[in-house]
């Protein structure tokens, strides 16, 4: 998506902003177009205020100096009324208000949304074309994979077991059955066990849940609250094989660029399809020496069986989603039929 963008900026030679939604993808995309233009790119966010022909933006920096108006907004006004072509990353957020009033107060004559799920779960597309225009033209998904855009995916789907509980809250619930339930903490370390020969991701949405992880496995942890350098020097260091497991909070879920991800263990659960695809795309981008890209996920299920088991049905609706795109599904012991 950043390589395209750069071309259309090549060619279009006009003033441009490109929206990001963290200061990680602010990084990663300043330093892609510096090593395309050879320019200096400007940067807006993550205690970086320098404008240029070219810059990368924060979308919640933008936000905040326009609802505060503070000392750096009317200079800020000034160049987005001179912008005349504008990027939002992951274009599928504009559903949100904050992201959609930001390119509103962009009145660039041309506009795109970026992004690889042009969907909502919320039926909220319609402010993805409100504020950057109609979809012209969608490439299957399968078009890329036979051109090697992007690879295949095969899932390994372990069954986990748990026992009937009183808990009704979903928050005490989520916490004894998925970050502190003995049998489901072991898949998720062996998982990384079986694997340990590959570049590995593991996906945690409670910090608590992360650091438990990180005490059996001693490997990096990175979220939201680790300084903005040491999380820059970890995937880097990833990225250089330097160490081959990784634990990271939702601050991976989508954008950042690791080519090198060739397994990504989703350690949390949960139904959204959207942050679903887009995490499984960490491991989809194709690098050297990898032909797939490897899902462990986790069948959770209450024995004796019960209708209103919520984790088993959070995992159904990501077996749904598997299926209905043609992964292959690997079943550990292969004891789908009874699990099921």
């Amino acid at each position: 998506k950043t390589l395209l963008s750069a071309f259309i900026v090549a060619s279009l030679k006009v003033p441009t902003i490109f929206y990001v939604y963290s200061t990680d993808l602010l990084e990663q995309t300043a330093r892609v177009y510096e090593e395309i233009f050879q320019q200096d790119i400007g940067r807006i966010g993550g205690n970086r205020f320098t404008i240029k022909p070219i810059t990368i933006a924060s979308l919640q920096t933008v936000h905040s100096s326009h609802e505060r108006q503070d000392k750096r907004w009317p200079r800020l006004q000034e160049y987005l009324d001179t912008v005349q072509l504008m990027f939002v990353d992951e274009g599928h957020m504009l559903g949100a208000d904050t992201i959609y009033n930001v390119a509103q107060i962009t009145d660039a004559y041309y506009s795109y949304a970026l992004t690889a799920t042009p969907f909502r779960e919320d039926g909220k597309e319609i402010f993805i074309e409100a504020a950057t225009g109609p979809a012209i033209e969608l490439v299957s998904e399968q078009s890329l994979v036979n051109e090697g855009y992007v690879l295949p995916v095969e899932i390994d789907m372990v069954p986990v077991k748990h026992h009937q509980t009183r808990l009704k809250n979903y928050r005490k619930l989520y916490d004894a059955e998925i970050i502190d339930d003995w049998n489901r903490h072991r898949a998720v370390i062996n998982a990384a066990h079986k694997y340990s020969d590959k570049q590995t991701i593991i996906l945690v949405n409670d910090i608590r849940h992360g650091r438990k992880i990180q005490d059996n496995l001693n490997c990096p942890f990175i979220h939201g609250s680790t300084p903005k350098g040491e999380r820059t020097e970890t995937l880097d260091r990833f990225r250089n094989s330097e160490f081959n497991l990784l634990i990271a909070s939702s601050i991976l879920k989508q954008g950042i660029d690791l080519p090198e991800a060739e397994v990504i263990i989703l350690a949390h659960g949960g139904t959204s399809i959207v942050e679903l695809l887009q995490k499984i795309g960490r491991v989809r981008r194709p690098s050297v020496n990898k032909d797939k890209g490897i899902v462990v996920d986790f069948y959770d299920y209450i024995m004796p069986k019960n209708d209103n088991d919520i984790f088993k049905n959070q995992s159904l609706k990501r077996i749904a989603l598997y299926e209905e795109k043609n992964f292959i599904i690997n079943w550990q012991d292969n004891i789908r039929d009874s699990a099921l």
